[in-house]
């Protein structure tokens, strides 16, 4: 018989031990998230993505239409804002980054400053939305200050155009004026040529064709 098995101490300490559930082992013994993330990687990183107040009734996907500069090509863009404010476009070669805000409950305002996570850029987009839920707008009017190809300060008149199901797959699209692809874009959006031809300093504070 082992000596520790007679020792006053340890009797005394097998008294107070109170036997635990095989339940309550088997929880204390799993693995949690972290524990499983420190073995793999060393360290632990909290994925959590903090959600903004002012940006929550705006996040999700939307169809970002432009015209080039010959006016003969319209782009389609798919921009996301996330949770958090951050915002990515989508277009037929590049990814754009950078942040959404909206300021004084009127005005969303999303400011690019990444080309494919290497090479700064400036370029900002202004759009009256109002008190407006995104499942309540039709599209949004967009000013877009950036520069053209000559390095020069242009603005242009975008729209953006909510896509309410998360799950709809959109890509961008480079849509030749007159072309086949036009024509069925034209005839699912019969007012975006005319609002993109617009030359006006300012957008309509609307959220209707």
């Amino acid at each position: 018989m082992n000596k520790i098995d007679f020792n006053p101490k340890i009797k005394q300490l097998k008294k107070k031990a109170r036997k635990r559930s095989l339940l309550e082992t088997f929880e204390n013994e799993l693995p949690t998230f972290v524990d499983i993330h420190d073995l793999i990687e060393g360290e632990a990183i909290d994925y959590s993505v903090e959600e903004k107040r002012d940006i929550r009734h705006l996040k999700g996907k939307y169809e970002r239409f432009w015209l080039d500069s010959s006016r003969n090509v319209v782009y389609k863009d798919v921009l996301n804002i996330q949770p958090d404010g951050k915002v990515t476009i989508r277009s037929v070669k590049n990814i754009y980054a950078g942040m959404a805000s909206y300021i004084l409950n009127t005005t969303l305002q999303i400011s690019i400053n990444m080309l494919n996570e290497e090479t700064p850029i400036a370029m900002n987009m202004m759009m009256f939305v109002g008190r407006n839920e995104k499942e309540d707008i039709e599209c949004m009017h967009a000013l877009c200050l950036s520069t053209n190809a000559d390095n020069q300060a242009s603005v242009h008149h975008e729209i953006l155009v909510p896509v309410l199901k998360q799950e709809t797959t959109t890509l961008p699209q480079r849509v030749v004026v007159d072309s086949l692809e036009f024509f069925k874009l034209n005839y699912r959006y019969p007012e975006l040529m005319r609002n993109l031809q617009q030359r006006t300093p300012t957008a309509p504070t609307r959220v209707k064709w």
